[in-house]
């Protein structure tokens, strides 16, 4: 709409598009408007799928993190798509989801667990997409890690009795 100069039209699709976000974003606050925006979407999108999510959050961004809007959208994207679709998929009455976030001046921990019921690695041992269309699938784990060195934090997951267990630390450069 924008490229083709109908700004109301744009306006109009932009007003549809943020309501659900909006609804959703008095809930739970980190303090970074797009994160709480993506957190609170998602958060419902889990709900809405009858997965019991936890959320906890300590701290507030009561600062302005280096990370990029686009960054954030990817990062937490990612976190929640990857752990909703793996709750989808496994054999569990009653899946769940566990989300933490730990924030400091300078830096923040978000440490995301769900129920999985495979997981593949390559030779390498490097995690990969357990989806059909592998050629548009696999790289919201590479995109977290890239986002998380480039912040000079850390990047991590565990798997221990059919739980998998992301940790993502973004530090400032």
């Amino acid at each position: 709409f924008v490229q083709c100069g109908d700004f109301e039209q744009y306006q109009s699709y932009f007003e549809r598009v943020k309501r659900p976000f909006l609804q959703k974003a008095a809930e739970r606050k980190i303090g970074h408007s797009i994160m709480d925006l993506i957190l609170n979407y998602k958060i419902g999108e889990a709900e809405s799928k009858k997965i019991q999510v936890k959320c906890r959050i300590w701290g507030y961004m009561d600062f302005q993190p280096e990370i990029t809007d686009e960054e954030a959208c990817a990062l937490l994207g990612n976190l929640w798509d990857n752990a909703i679709e793996a709750c989808d998929r496994t054999q569990e009455k009653e899946p769940w989801i566990d989300f933490q976030m730990h924030i400091r001046p300078g830096k923040f921990l978000i440490e995301i667990s769900n129920p999985y019921q495979e997981v593949l690695k390559d030779e390498s041992g490097n995690l990969r997409s357990v989806k059909k269309e592998k050629g548009i699938h696999g790289i919201g784990m590479k995109t977290i890690r890239d986002i998380a060195e480039r912040y000079h934090g850390h990047f991590s997951c565990i798997l221990y009795d059919h739980v998998f267990k992301v940790e993502v630390m973004i530090c400032s450069k």
